[in-house]
């Protein structure tokens, strides 16, 4: 037939030929060579083009590679730049000084930077105008955005728009899609818009933060950008590879702060055990003695001679010992792992009265001079006393805590001060001023200053700062506040900040 006639012919035409058979890889290019009119080509001229596109496929192949080499040298450096700015948060989470008229009694998380630094990073890598993070605690059933970066208005979306987790469609989405989520805004439903609702927005993606499959993830990401935006593999590859980080950086605080808190409340409770049996200690051993005596000055005393006033002191201690193990089975049964803080109204006389006398045997034994003044203030009230709100037994404690380490760095005969003041209507203030010597490097660890290894052994890890630090949470749990300065005349001063108890 006249059709397979021509296959043959153009099967054995030289000119219709490959120029390279024995390639078997993809072809990346086509050489085309026309002439206007009808003619052969000659052995050399085909061999010519041969050699040409050979070349070109050369040149074609070395572009590519480089093409893609750069790529990946931009995912590289995305990546690099993004732990760089995870990093961030962790490394400048120090204290920051707390205000002496409100002391803040949990200091501020530093996921808030985290996730804000992370959200501009995705939108600079992924060059995409809109990028949020939702997160979410465990149980939670609404959330809200907690970071959002918004090239224009056009993009901005409202941070306070209450989001369901259990029924958000675009969340649900992404936490059961495994990777990155790709969809058009035409296909979200409406309840999804009401939060994710910007006039810019056509096209989004999202991911899940999850760190591994056993971890529940709590978050998600979403990039978004205008109708008809098309993400290149390059582009959602670093996106979740981001997000990825992300999760864990936050994973990791959320464990460090955890781990942190339950140390801080360990070391806590730890102190305040050992203070009060210390104290329970002193107590009983006080009273046995006293009992002792007692007992044998009633048994050598004549039946008909025995002093009622004996009795009744002997009856007395009995009385005090039996308060102290009162005292200490609550401690034993309610504070077995937390502290149990108590709201009472603390009269600031006997409070003074009552941690002077405890620590009256070490001030008499170091012949320190013991001043107390109050400072003018607002008058009170007829038949009003000064008073704090807090535990009494723990404010005993602490300020017990601070009398003893201003006598032990104080030289002998030294002198301590204690002067108080209303500052407002709402907190008085107590310092306990010694002219002792402290190392210097303790203070700025005291205040938040310095950040130490918990692995290496340094000066913030010596029982006396620890001490001091424990009275310093304990203070904060109470609503107050604790810190530590050298004036300029070299005196130590332990400033404490207290709220004063309503009437």
């Amino acid at each position: 037939p006249p059709r397979r006639e021509s296959q043959r012919r153009d099967a054995e035409n030289p000119n219709l030929k490959s120029t390279n058979p024995k390639i078997q890889k993809s072809i990346e290019g086509l050489l085309v060579v026309g002439h206007s009119a009808t003619r052969t080509w000659s052995r050399s001229e085909r061999e010519l083009v041969r050699v040409v596109s050979q070349q070109l496929g050369l040149i074609l192949h070395q572009w590519q590679q480089a093409a893609a080499i750069d790529k990946y040298q931009l995912f590289c450096r995305s990546i690099e730049s993004g732990l760089a700015i995870l990093q961030q948060p962790s490394e400048e989470q120090s204290p920051q000084p707390m205000s002496t008229f409100s002391p803040q009694i949990f200091p501020e998380s530093p996921l808030q930077k985290l996730e804000r630094n992370f959200a501009q990073q995705v939108a600079q890598t992924v060059s995409c105008p809109l990028v949020a993070v939702i997160t979410w605690n465990h149980g939670q059933q609404e959330t809200s955005i907690a970071a959002t970066v918004a090239a224009n208005p056009v993009f901005a979306l409202n941070p306070d728009a209450v989001i369901p987790v259990e029924t958000d469609a675009l969340i649900q989405q992404t936490l059961a899609a495994g990777g990155v989520l790709q969809q058009s805004m035409s296909e979200l439903p409406l309840a999804t818009k009401r939060w994710l609702r910007s006039p810019g927005i056509g096209e989004i993606m999202a991911v899940a933060l999850r760190t591994s499959p056993e971890h529940v993830p709590m978050g998600i990401v979403v990039a978004a950008d205008a109708t008809g935006r098309r993400w290149s593999e390059l582009s959602v590859n670093l996106f979740g590879g981001m997000a990825f980080q992300l999760a864990w950086w936050r994973r990791y605080l959320a464990v460090q702060s955890r781990s942190e808190s339950l140390r801080s409340d360990l070391e806590l409770l730890n102190w305040y055990k050992q203070r009060r049996f210390e104290e329970f200690y002193r107590t009983l051993g006080a009273g046995v003695k006293e009992l002792g005596e007692l007992s044998q000055s009633i048994l050598q005393s004549p039946r008909e001679q025995k002093d009622a006033l004996k009795t009744l002191r002997y009856q007395q201690v009995l009385r005090q010992i039996s308060n102290s193990l009162g005292s200490t089975h609550l401690v034993l049964k309610q504070e077995q792992w937390h502290l149990q803080l108590g709201q009472d109204a603390v009269s600031v006389s006997a409070w003074l009265k009552r941690s002077i006398d405890r620590t009256a045997s070490l001030v008499k034994q170091l012949e320190i001079l013991l001043e107390v003044n109050r400072e003018a203030c607002v008058s009170l009230p007829a038949g009003q006393v000064l008073s704090v709100r807090g535990d009494s037994i723990k404010l005993d404690l602490v300020l017990c805590e601070l009398l003893a380490a201003a006598c032990r760095r104080s030289p002998v005969g030294g002198k301590i001060e204690i002067r108080y003041q209303v500052l407002d209507e709402d907190w008085l203030e107590l310092s306990v001023t010694d002219s002792g010597t402290i190392d210097r490097q303790l203070i700025v660890v005291f205040n938040g200053g310095l950040q130490s290894d918990i692995l290496v052994p340094s000066s913030g890890n010596k029982p006396t700062i620890q001490n001091l630090l424990n009275c310093q949470r304990a203070l904060h749990l109470m609503g107050g506040n604790l810190n530590l300065e050298i004036l300029a005349n070299n005196s130590i001063v332990a400033r404490l900040i207290l709220p004063l108890a309503k009437s």
